[in-house]
C-alpha cells in the first residue's frame, strides 16, 4: 500500500476527504432509515444545565483540526490520521443508520434574544440534526487530531489536551449530546488512530 496522501495528490485527496465526511455525515441526518431512539437522561445529564456560551469551544473543534493539520509535517503521521479519519466515518456512518440515536433538544430551548452565542447555536441546531448522536463526531474527530498533534510532537500535549478536554465538555453544556456520546465517541476515535497506526507500523510504510 502507498501513501494516501503525498505532495503531489494533497490537493484532491482534501476535495475527496471533504466530499466523503460531508456524504456520509449528512446522509443518515437528513435521509434516516428508521425512526431515531430516544436515551433516558440520567440525573446527572439533568443537572448539567445548557450555557450557550459553550457553543464557543463547540465550534472550535474545526479551526483546532486546521491548526493541528497545518502542524503536522512528517507525512506518514498525516496518512495515519487520514486513514483513521476515513475509517471512524464509515463506522459512524453505519452506527447512524442502523441504529440512530437522538437527543431531546425539546427539553432544552433557546432564549428568544438576539445574541451571538445564541444565534450561533441555533444555526448549528438547523443544519446538525438531532439524531446523529452515538457516538460523537465531534469528539471522535477532536480526540483523533490531539493524538496525531501529540504523535508529532509529544510537547503539544500541554496545549492540545486542555483544548480537547473543552472541545469534548462543550457537547454536553450546548445540549447537542448524552455523556454515552462523548464516550463513545474517545473509544471511536482512539480505536482508530490506533488501528491506522499499527496498520502502518506493521506495513513498514
Amino acid at each position: 500500500m502507498t501513501m494516501l496522501i503525498t505532495d503531489q495528490n494533497k490537493n484532491k485527496v482534501l476535495l475527496w476527504t471533504i466530499a466523503y465526511s460531508m456524504t456520509v455525515y449528512f446522509i443518515p441526518a437528513y435521509f434516516p432509515i428508521t425512526p431515531p431512539l430516544y436515551l433516558e437522561l440520567t440525573e446527572f445529564e439533568k443537572k448539567i444545565p445548557l450555557n450557550s456560551l459553550w457553543v464557543f469551544p463547540y465550534i472550535y473543534l474545526y479551526p483546532f483540526c486546521i491548526i493541528i493539520a497545518l502542524k503536522i509535517k512528517n507525512l506518514k503521521n498525516i496518512n495515519i490520521l487520514l486513514l483513521a479519519f476515513y475509517f471512524i466515518q464509515f463506522v459512524a456512518f453505519w452506527i447512524f443508520i442502523l441504529f440512530p440515536i437522538a437527543y431531546p433538544r425539546e427539553f432544552y430551548p433557546l432564549e428568544y434574544v438576539s445574541r451571538i452565542d445564541i444565534n450561533l447555536l441555533r444555526l448549528i441546531r438547523i443544519i446538525d440534526k438531532s439524531h446523529n448522536c452515538l457516538p460523537s463526531m465531534h469528539v471522535a474527530n477532536v480526540v483523533l487530531m490531539f493524538l496525531g498533534m501529540v504523535q508529532e510532537n509529544k510537547k503539544s500535549f500541554w496545549w492540545a489536551f486542555p483544548t480537547t478536554i473543552l472541545i469534548c465538555l462543550s457537547t454536553l453544556f450546548v445540549k447537542q449530546h448524552y455523556i454515552l456520546d462523548v464516550f463513545w465517541g474517545i473509544i471511536l476515535g482512539c480505536f482508530g488512530y490506533y488501528l491506522s497506526y499499527f496498520f502502518f507500523k506493521l506495513r513498514k510504510i
